[in-house]
């Protein structure tokens, strides 16, 4: 993976501009820079596994309480747009498993052994988008796209291991 790891920045959005957070996912340029780690957590409460194609919540964490910690689930942005059609960045301001919100539906499907794809799935209609990264504003931002980005996922011993059970 060209680059380093996903977080947070400040791009100038709507919200940003009405808050001191940063809320727009992009991926650091430093090779070296792990990001922010982050959860996956199935949508649907009655599911205690993620498994390809489920639909899940991403949110960063955060190891200390700071005044951003409401902003750290993530959403696909401008689903409504009218016309013209915006941009469907990614961004952190979701609620965790709100199952009426769409914007939030996340799936994880592998590539090959080492490498993933982040798709976000409406249900109801079957339609899917693959995340890829596009330049703004000096960073590279994570936007939909019909071009998968591969990911990579690190486990971040700092926080612990999932158990299965």
């Amino acid at each position: 993976m060209d680059g380093g790891g996903i977080r947070v920045a400040n791009l100038g959005s709507d919200l940003q501009q009405t808050t001191m957070c940063p809320t727009s996912i992009v991926q650091s340029h430093l090779p070296t820079d792990d990001g922010i780690a982050v959860y996956f957590i199935p949508k649907n409460p009655k599911h205690q596994k993620i498994v390809e194609s489920t639909p899940i919540n991403i949110h960063f964490y955060f190891d200390y309480p700071n005044l951003c910690s409401n902003l750290t689930v993530w959403k696909v942005d401008n689903l409504a747009s009218a016309f013209p059609p915006l941009p469907h960045t990614i961004s952190t301001g979701a609620q965790l498993r709100n199952p009426n919100d769409v914007s939030t539906r996340f799936q994880i499907w592998p590539h090959d052994s080492d490498n993933y794809k982040l798709a976000f799935c409406l249900e109801s209609t079957n339609y899917c988008q693959d995340i890829d990264l596009i330049p703004e504003n000096e960073y590279n931002r994570l936007v939909l796209s019909e071009n998968p980005k591969l990911f990579v996922f690190k486990l971040d011993d700092r926080i612990g291991m999932a158990a299965e059970a």
